[in-house]
């Protein structure tokens, strides 16, 4: 069994490594997902509080440091 990840409703993400050491990445969605292109690479994720009005809410933004661009494959 592969670890598997819910990256936001209607997308999951898991992966597995074999015994060579490349890592596969298997992204499944409910609807056909429209990309140019696949980068891999350590990834930063910044959390932070935005105040807007009389509310805050939470935001991400997500960096891939020194990305990479990686071979896929449309199923």
């Amino acid at each position: 069994m592969s670890p598997s990840y819910n990256m936001a409703s209607g997308h999951e993400a898991s992966y597995s490594v074999s015994l060579t050491g490349n890592t596969t990445v298997a992204v499944r969605s409910s609807s056909p997902m429209k990309f140019r292109a696949v980068y891999v690479g350590a990834a930063s994720l910044e959390f932070m509080w935005v105040s807007s009005g009389k509310s805050s809410h939470r935001q991400f933004t997500p960096t891939i440091l020194d990305p990479a661009p990686a071979k896929y494959s449309s199923q």
